[in-house]
């Protein structure tokens, strides 16, 4: 039984997939970056893109990084494994909905910062905000700062300007979120629960649904525009292709 079941040491990505493009790029690298980082292993890319070529374009992947078992709990793994599954896109809504997360991050905690498979707390505030009808919830730090959704990162707008949550809040880098800052300006900042009513639009980003307007959260309701949304999207489909 290796150390991804017994105690949630993996690493995964997830993205669609459509050959060797800079996107896949971003996520290979993030991936071997955490590896190296948290379990001082260096991934083989070239192994890994070999795998991925028996799949079809335009395919949704979860490719997987579980690391073997050791004697004992907190060694340091020395192997890995690779699994690979292909699924469809879940259903997605035209605009989400999104409400405040019961569940709070501690911006010190290292997980956060890496996509790890210790994705409890994540599937829990999925799940919850989808008890209450709405798309996702967003999860705050002990400061009651803004950090990302269960599974996306999230993006605000006022008067052409965009706005981040400040990486250090507690965000993971997504890689949607990474392709948007090469092309307009983003200004990271921490985002207090309160600000939330000062933005005119915002979004959620993540590699499989690209980027989407939030109608709300809670009672706080932005404008949509669908040709910014359109014009955000762009610049992911072009690191896509």
């Amino acid at each position: 039984m290796d150390n991804n079941i017994q105690y949630s040491q993996g690493l995964f990505e997830t993205f669609i997939y459509n050959g060797d493009t800079p996107s896949l790029e971003r996520h290979l690298k993030r991936l071997n970056n955490s590896s190296k980082e948290l379990f001082d292993i260096e991934l083989d890319l070239d192994n890994i893109k070999t795998t991925l070529n028996q799949y079809t374009k335009n395919t949704v992947l979860k490719l997987l990084v579980a690391y073997d078992e050791t004697k004992i709990f907190y060694e340091k793994p020395k192997t890995y494994k690779v699994y690979i599954k292909n699924r469809e896109k879940g259903p997605i809504p035209s605009v989400v909905s999104l409400t405040i997360s019961p569940y709070k991050r501690h911006s010190k905690d290292i997980t956060i910062y890496h996509k790890t498979t210790n994705y409890l707390l994540n599937t829990l505030a999925k799940r919850k905000a989808q008890e209450m009808g709405f798309f996702d919830g967003i999860f705050l730090n002990e400061n009651d700062d803004i950090q990302e959704c269960s599974s996306s990162n999230i993006l605000f707008e006022k008067d052409g300007k965009y706005y981040s949550p400040y990486i250090q809040s507690g965000i993971l880098f997504g890689i949607t979120l990474q392709t948007l800052k090469d092309h307009i300006n983003i200004e990271f900042l921490p985002i207090k629960a309160k600000d939330l009513k000062e933005f005119e639009r915002a979004f959620i980003l993540n590699s499989v649904i690209g980027v989407k307007s939030i109608k709300n959260i809670d009672h706080i309701n932005y404008k949509i525009d669908q040709d910014l949304e359109h014009y955000l999207n762009s610049w992911v489909e072009k690191e896509n292709s």
